[in-house]
């Protein structure tokens, strides 16, 4: 859509009203994208489209960091319910688990790191406090030699409303327990890797 829109609207004023009025959601997929364009597609497409935008895909990490930047904003983006990000490197993984906190309508949630993640607790608390979070898969890898910081150490009075968590990645066993009491209403919970650890697990 981004094409057809940037031949035409410097072009047919009619054509730009009647894009920008419109009611119609608009999906966002974005796979590659240079960056020269990145500050046009956001002023002159997303912006103004930022009301009917109900679905992001990036797939390209220069993109996806871009979109989080404090000067960009996602949280502009207040109708967003569904956000696949993926090629994020985890140093900015805070940052945008942050960001999704101000989008309202967010339910559905996939994100892909594709670096070692130092310590899965702030990835995994970040996530359980999205309030309508229904679904959600994650990949990320981990540093085995980190036990202490690849299991969980979570609030048990935090509860998550997720119904469907896809976990991609490597996950310790005794920190199921404490996956499992986050989820009064869980339905699938699929684990791709379930690793042993000595470490104990805790609620506080």
């Amino acid at each position: 859509i981004y094409d057809v829109y940037q031949i035409f609207f410097n072009v047919n004023q009619r054509f730009q009203g009647l894009l920008i009025d419109s009611s119609v959601p608009i999906q966002i997929i974005i796979t590659n994208l240079s960056i020269p364009n990145v500050e046009l597609y956001y002023k002159n497409f997303l912006l103004p489209n930022k009301h009917r935008i109900n679905l992001i895909h990036v797939s390209y990490s220069f993109i996806v960091h871009t979109f989080f930047l404090p000067s960009y904003g996602i949280s502009k983006f207040s109708k967003i319910e569904i956000l696949r990000v993926y090629d994020i490197k985890s140093t900015y993984i805070k940052n945008i688990l942050d960001c999704l906190m101000d989008l309202p309508e967010l339910y559905s949630l996939t994100i892909n790191v594709i670096d070692n993640i130092d310590d899965i607790n702030i990835f995994y608390i970040k996530i359980f406090g999205l309030s309508k979070l229904a679904f959600c898969q994650v990949e990320y890898k981990t540093i085995p030699s980190q036990t202490d910081t690849n299991y969980l150490v979570i609030d048990a009075t935090i509860f998550s409303p997720l119904q469907q968590f896809i976990i991609n990645a490597d996950f310790p066993t005794n920190s199921l327990d404490i996956l499992f009491s986050c989820f009064p209403q869980i339905r699938r919970l699929s684990i791709d890797r379930l690793t042993s650890s000595t470490t104990k697990e805790e609620f506080f």
